[in-house]
């Protein structure tokens, strides 16, 4: 027998002995209770199915996060096409990850061209007015000055090295071709376009003057016969004052410069003492169509001052020769007159000789006579 049959059997023995109301009642509540289950049931399987289909886009989406922030570490950049294809879900959290992929591939390619000496990159995502932007802007100032000043040293470095050895190589040269070579290297070192060597000759007559002994311009040697008196023009006043003048504020209507360069009219001038310690030999002078920067105007008064030796020793080379000569004059000038001196010392013991012999001649012939 069926467990349906022996249910509809037990429903007609309940409701001979207890009643209909009672079975009625009895029905109800357990074809409540049924439902109730079902519902039950049927509520934790839709619950079941949602949480697993949500589980598996919660999966998939960090899975999907996961991959692409491997590509980001890997240091490739979201493509345009991979935000699209994504679900509306994906898209801003993409997008914000695309716009970090390219701030990173910014920063990565700044440090990079920094590295290279590479200071002109712009930058295009980051924001330079803060955050990670304005650090590597501030990075890159900070790197780039100490780059220049890098440069400037060695360049500084490099040309005292170079003219220290031009200036003993040509120590015992004559001034003239000294100052021509110093002012020519002067000139193409700092990018100048022209200059000159003016010495004091303190032996001129009646007053000491200023005589330029050396000039270059525009890759060419230029032979001026400037003389300047010891106050006159930026020359003189750069003697009187024995401190470097440095001019770069030439008026447009500034048609003649009063230094010994001539009339053209330059962006910038520098004069510097040739010096030693504080004796003053002369003044470095250099004009240019660009302004110069510290570190020249530095450089320039070093080797200027570094010629001021060579010259000092050139002068006093120079006076050494000159006496050298004028003692070699003397002493040929002695040798000569010895020589003339001898030469008459020599007659005169060839007439002495003479005079003896007319002497012996004339007492012999006085001795005939007398006999």
């Amino acid at each position: 027998m069926s467990f349906r049959t022996q249910f509809t059997i037990l429903l007609i023995i309940l409701f001979v002995l207890v009643g209909g109301d009672v079975i009625y009642v009895a029905l109800y509540n357990e074809i409540n209770l049924f439902f109730e289950i079902s519902l039950l049931l049927v509520t934790l399987i839709v619950i079941g199915v949602l949480a697993y289909v949500v589980e598996q886009k919660v999966f998939n989406t960090f899975n999907d996060m996961r991959l692409i922030s491997e590509q980001l570490l890997a240091g490739e950049v979201l493509q345009e096409e991979e935000v699209e294809k994504a679900i509306p879900e994906q898209k801003p959290a993409l997008l914000t990850l695309q716009r970090l992929s390219l701030e990173i591939q910014e920063a990565l390619q700044f440090i990079r061209k920094i590295g290279e000496r590479d200071f002109s990159m712009q930058l295009e995502y980051l924001n330079p007015q803060e955050g990670l932007g304005k650090s590597l802007i501030e990075m890159r100032q900070q790197l780039q000055q100490i780059s220049e000043e890098e440069v400037n040293r060695n360049w500084t470095v490099t040309g005292i090295t170079k003219f220290s050895d031009l200036l003993r190589d040509n120590q015992n040269a004559e001034l003239s071709e000294i100052g021509y070579l110093f002012i020519r290297d002067l000139v193409n070192h700092v990018g100048a376009n022209q200059g000159a060597v003016y010495i004091i000759n303190r032996e001129a007559n009646p007053r000491p003057v200023v005589e330029c002994v050396a000039a270059y311009a525009y890759s060419r040697r230029k032979f001026l016969q400037k003389t300047f008196e010891m106050q006159e023009g930026l020359v003189g006043r750069c003697i009187m004052d024995n401190e470097v003048i440095y001019i770069d504020d030439i008026p447009e209507n500034y048609i003649q410069i009063t230094s010994g360069l001539g009339e053209a009219l330059p962006r910038s001038i520098i004069l510097a003492p040739i010096r030693v310690n504080e004796v003053i030999y002369g003044v470095v002078e250099l004009a240019s169509m660009k302004k110069f920067a510290k570190h020249e105007i530095d450089f320039v008064r070093e080797v200027s001052e570094d010629l001021g030796s060579t010259v000092a020793n050139a002068q006093i080379n120079k006076q050494t020769r000159d006496l050298l000569a004028s003692t070699k004059q003397i002493r040929q000038e002695l040798e000569k007159k010895e020589k003339m001196l001898q030469e008459l010392q020599n007659r005169l013991k060839t007439l002495e000789t003479d005079l003896r012999t007319k002497n012996a001649e004339i007492n012999s012939l006085k001795k005939s006579l007398n006999a």
